[in-house]
């Protein structure tokens, strides 16, 4: 997956396992177009990263804040802040949209359910 913002990307490449990744970032995107804090967590084995999404209530901007933890280097717990950005919705939802859509489009059902093990999260 890669994320572009005006200013930055990250891009880093999601396992299937153990949780379906793509339908808990749709919510968590959800959630905060709503107010609600909300987290998606990707595994890239051996490391997890974490998608914090937090909504400010006075300047109506959402914070994308991507940590990193289970690295060897660190001690178990520890976690790493390895990207951060905040925007109006637009600004940080469209890009994930943009995203999904892409990899949809460039992906068949069948293929996508072969190597995620899952079917792509068309309905939400």
């Amino acid at each position: 997956m890669k994320i572009e913002t005006n200013d930055s990307h990250l891009s880093i490449d999601i396992s299937y396992t153990p949780n379906d990744f793509l339908d808990e970032l749709l919510t968590a995107l959800l959630l905060v177009t709503q107010r609600v804090e909300s987290v998606a967590i990707a595994y890239t084995e051996p490391t997890v990263f974490r998608f914090k999404f937090t909504r400010n209530e006075e300047t109506d901007l959402i914070s994308l804040d991507i940590y990193s933890d289970a690295s060897r280097l660190r001690r178990p717990g520890e976690v790493l802040a390895v990207f951060s950005t905040k925007g109006n919705v637009k600004s940080i939802v469209t890009p994930f949209w943009k995203a999904m859509r892409k990899l949809e489009s460039l992906t068949s059902p069948e293929e996508y359910r072969a190597r995620m093990r899952l079917d792509f999260p068309t309905e939400k």
